[in-house]
């Protein structure tokens, strides 16, 4: 009997972990989620979810397959798809993803997605409009009635 309850003491350590690792990736994923727009570094997440830096990475592997770091910029991506769809201009949907420059946002949106943020947006309203459009230097929009935020020009009449 002792060997069964031994092992049924582990198995249920192991379900014990497992969900302490569900909870733990659970607030690390919301306190990404809460500051994408801002500078994270795995010590801001560690100091406020208390725990280690070598668990994070643990348990982020484990569930996840990838890095924090790695999540962060894929999340950050993400919201700046929905953002180009708005219309914003890349400049700013750079910023408010938590992008310090640009540049370094169009070279990460490319890499992801093959294409920079501008194509991404270009081809957006091309297919929302199912005809050519082009967005202009000064994002400013003429003549077509699918024009959001003044940021688009189209060469179909819808």
């Amino acid at each position: 009997c002792s060997v069964i309850c031994e092992l049924c003491l582990r198995v249920t350590d192991r379900e014990y972990d497992e969900s302490e690792n569900i909870s733990i990736l659970r607030d690390i994923l919301g306190y990404i989620h809460l500051h994408y727009a801002e500078k994270i570094l795995i010590s801001d997440i560690t100091d406020n979810i208390f725990v280690s830096r070598n668990r994070c990475f643990y348990i982020f592997r484990k569930f996840m397959q990838m890095t924090p770091q790695q999540y962060i910029t894929m999340y950050r991506l993400s919201k700046s798809t929905e953002l180009l769809k708005m219309n914003m201009p890349v400049s700013e949907i750079s910023k408010k993803c938590g992008y310090s420059t640009q540049s370094h946002f169009i070279k990460s949106f490319h890499e992801i997605y093959g294409v920079t943020p501008k194509q991404y947006q270009l081809k957006y309203f091309e297919e929302l409009s199912g005809g050519k459009v082009s967005i202009n230097e000064e994002n400013n929009c003429t003549g077509s009635s699918t024009c959001d935020n003044n940021a688009i020009k189209s060469d179909s009449v819808i």
